[in-house]
């Protein structure tokens, strides 16, 4: 952002007591159009304006904020509901190898007991 690397816009600013991390806040405040950009114009019109309103400049500002902080908690929300779905999935998937597993192993155990009575029945007739 210009505060960085312009000395007059961070002495405006600065003037203004606007620190670097407000700067984002009211650019987003000023983006009317959501463009990502406000004209040099619009922003010294704007900032004055908003900064001559001091409760107005509060409430604007609470506003942008929570507007920033809900668009995270969302992401966060999506990006959380989609590794549940997908762990989910995973944990649905395990359950089935483990049930094929455990049906493979009866049945392995079952021909082990039946050949294991045939041998005793072979026996005790010989």
């Amino acid at each position: 952002i210009g505060m960085k690397t312009n000395s007059k816009f961070f002495e405006a600013m600065a003037a203004l007591d606007i620190t670097p991390e407000d700067v984002h806040v009211i650019l987003t405040l000023l983006d009317s159009d959501g463009s990502g950009s406000v004209s040099y114009t619009e922003f010294t019109e704007q900032l004055y304006r908003v900064k001559s309103q001091d409760m107005h400049t509060a409430l604007l500002f609470i506003r942008a904020f929570i507007s920033d902080v809900r668009k995270t908690v969302m992401a966060h929300f999506d990006m959380t509901r989609n590794e549940l779905t997908v762990r989910t999935q995973e944990l649905s998937d395990m359950q089935n190898v483990l049930r094929n597993a455990s049906s493979s192993l009866d049945s392995a155990l079952h021909v082990k007991v039946d050949g294991a009575r045939g041998l005793r029945t072979a026996d005790s007739v010989g």
